[in-house]
């Protein structure tokens, strides 16, 4: 089919081996080439562009720009039975965020977590012989570092002695779980209607606007000190909801 003919000989060697249901659907690691992409976005670079329309039986779901909502990963074995497995958003695996990188090299275990300036995980990394749980892992990236249990605060205080351990506690299965992505979701757009938190919201860019580094803790305590017990209730409320439907 033509649309396949449009894709790197890796995924079509890919398509051939998965069930047919997901043989056109889009993949992270997959890239495409050429025509498909370039008849989606030449009208948008120029306007006047004249493009043979396709035949209204032959568009599908390849006739748009694809959007990827994952993080890239990398996952290996190296020689002498070593693991590697890296995951990131674009902005961390492209340099276009400035990140800070904390980690733990425990037991032979080496576990990197970058962080942005505003708080959230951008990419996490580890190197070791042990099997990790990546799928997991992978989970975390893209979460404020606050969902980790206060991961920076933890790490700066000397808590968090082997990150591999770290996420393997109890407080963290709920992150893994299928429906936290729209637990999130739901609870954000509720809140962020909120006024303390538009006002928290503005403080916050102000802040990161004057400064190059993180916010320190007492930033992150005194924007805290912003959110009112009517905001403090209505998240309760949904995390109330969200564990008694789990």
């Amino acid at each position: 089919e033509p649309p396949i003919r449009q894709f790197s000989p890796r995924v079509r060697w890919c398509a051939s081996r998965v069930a047919s249901d997901r043989r056109s659907s889009w993949r992270s690691t997959m890239p495409v080439k050429s025509e498909k992409l370039a008849r989606v976005l030449l009208p948008v670079f120029d306007p006047d562009a004249v493009v043979e329309d396709e035949d209204e039986s032959q568009k599908s779901k390849f006739s748009s720009i694809p959007v990827f909502t994952k993080p890239k990963m990398t996952y290996c074995r190296l020689p002498g039975d070593y693991l590697f497995f890296h995951s990131g958003s674009l902005g961390h695996i492209h340099g276009e965020l400035q990140c800070t990188k904390r980690f733990t090299d425990t037991d032979g275990r080496y576990f990197a977590v970058y962080t942005s300036r505003t708080g959230v995980i951008e990419g996490v990394t580890y190197f070791g012989r042990d099997m990790i749980e990546v799928w997991n892992l992978q989970a975390i990236v893209g979460l404020p570092e606050k969902y980790c249990n206060n991961l920076i605060d933890q790490f700066d205080e000397g808590v968090i002695g082997d990150f591999v351990s770290f996420f393997r506690q109890p407080w963290s299965f709920a992150l893994f779980h299928d429906r936290f992505g729209q637990f999130r979701a739901q609870m954000r757009a509720d809140v962020s209607r909120q006024i303390d938190m538009q006002s928290l919201r503005k403080k916050a860019e102000r802040l990161l606007e004057s400064q190059s580094e993180e916010l320190s803790a007492a930033q992150k305590n005194a924007l805290s000190d912003l959110v009112t017990l009517e905001t403090t209730k209505k998240i309760q409320e949904h995390l109330l909801a969200f564990l008694r439907s789990s």
